[in-house]
């Protein structure tokens, strides 16, 4: 489908759901796709092996072991020296530590810790099929609040939504990364500054870190009676489900490139994160996660009220994108239901997971979602292939010449 035909499908989505025309095109530009099936190699063969950024977190979750606190990341997490303040941002010495990487051992306003409870935090190198990840799981609430506001914030006291409880990270500048890579750039030869940065520049995946942030708690602040579970399973299943929320946004990344968020990226990890606990997917957990248990009323504590985008779209876009994302989780438990029995597999799951990805929401909440997912799907099928058949490859081409 060409960009004219796809962008003239999606707006007569809109419209059928009820958007003005205005709505429309302002949820056209909120909803563009990124991914561009061309730019993939041609075939891409799994598992990845781990990115740059896992080797050193291997030696922090040693060093976090030994010491017994999470408060031995602030060697490599600059941000974790400093308070949580209004306008720290702003001050002299928080942007020569973050945007400059000077030592902040000396500053006045690096003032250390504003843990509760350091101590009780952990660090797992969780293993997808893309390379592993770092996760930092944060027990106490107010404690995950601090370092999502120091990482991801810039120290500022800014709103944490009660319904979120993790949070990827991607593109974390480590500054002692950075630092090793200049001093290699520099070693045996005189580089000017200019030379070195650029060289940097290059290769940011060299000094960039990617890692997931978690909690405890009910997920979405769902609470157990709601959904007729137990406190205790239902601790467990929410534990499970950030899990694989966070980790299908790396997978997703990795795999196709995307960056941008938006709705259609939560749906797609929730997905795979409430089928990992229940098995298949369930629409009605989604809805309730997202504030639409009882569509067409919104309940505000909802987590769509998360994704609203920046600038946020208006209240009369927003009531239509409430609309997408029930049909489009109504659709999903469908097309689930239709096609589970063959997406056993690691490698079929993930082409199915990549080609919802390769979608619009306005596709997805669709008549035609299910052939569009199948037709990706299976395009992605043909892509991804296990690392055995390259291997294999391989020695047949060596045996071949050996003869």
């Amino acid at each position: 489908m060409t960009k004219p035909n796809r962008d003239e499908f999606r707006r007569d989505v809109l419209l059928s759901s009820g958007a003005t025309a205005q709505a429309a095109g302002e949820l056209l530009r909120y909803g563009q796709n990124e991914v561009d099936d061309d730019a993939l190699a041609t075939e891409i063969y799994l598992p990845l092996q781990d990115e740059s950024f896992v080797a050193p977190w291997e030696q922090y979750a040693k060093e976090m072991v030994n010491a017994g606190t999470v408060q031995v990341l602030a060697r490599y997490l600059v941000q974790l020296q400093f308070p949580i303040r209004s306008k720290i941002s702003c001050e002299t010495e928080y942007i020569s530590a973050t945007r400059c990487g000077a030592d902040p051992s000396r500053m006045k306003s690096a003032t250390g810790s504003f843990l509760r409870r350091p101590e009780d935090c952990s660090i797992e190198l969780h293993s997808t099929p893309t390379g592993r990840i770092p996760v930092v799981t944060i027990p106490d609430r107010q404690d995950f609040v601090s370092i999502t506001r120091a990482l991801t914030c810039k120290n500022e006291p800014i709103a944490i939504p009660a319904s979120q409880g993790a949070c990827f990270v991607s593109g974390y500048k480590n500054w002692p990364r950075f630092r090793s890579l200049v001093s290699k750039n520099r070693e045996g030869r005189i580089c000017a500054e200019a030379d070195v940065l650029a060289i940097t520049r290059k290769q940011k995946h060299l000094y960039q870190d990617k890692f997931v942030l978690l909690t405890s708690g009910p997920y979405s602040g769902v609470s157990a009676n709601e959904l007729g579970l137990e406190d205790e399973e239902w601790d467990l299943f929410s534990w499970r489900i950030r899990l694989e929320h966070e980790c299908t946004h790396y997978i997703i990344q990795r795999l196709l490139g995307v960056t941008k968020g938006g709705v259609l990226a939560e749906i797609i990890a929730d997905y795979c994160g409430i089928t990992a606990v229940r098995g298949s997917f369930s629409s009605e957990w989604f809805l309730r996660f997202m504030g639409l248990e009882c569509y067409p009323e919104f309940r505000d504590s909802g987590r769509l009220a998360n994704y609203r985008g920046t600038p946020p779209v208006s209240s009369e876009s927003f009531r239509v994108l409430q609309t997408l994302v029930v049909q489009a989780a109504r659709n999903l438990q469908s097309v689930d239901s239709t096609y589970q029995h063959a997406i056993q597999t690691s490698r079929a799951q993930l082409a199915f997971i990549a080609g919802i990805s390769a979608l619009t929401l306005e596709e997805v909440a669709s008549d035609a979602c299910a052939d569009l997912i199948a037709r990706k799907s299976h395009y992605y099928e043909r892509v991804f292939l296990p690392v055995d058949i390259r291997l294999n490859s391989k020695l047949s081409a060596a045996s071949s010449g050996g003869n």
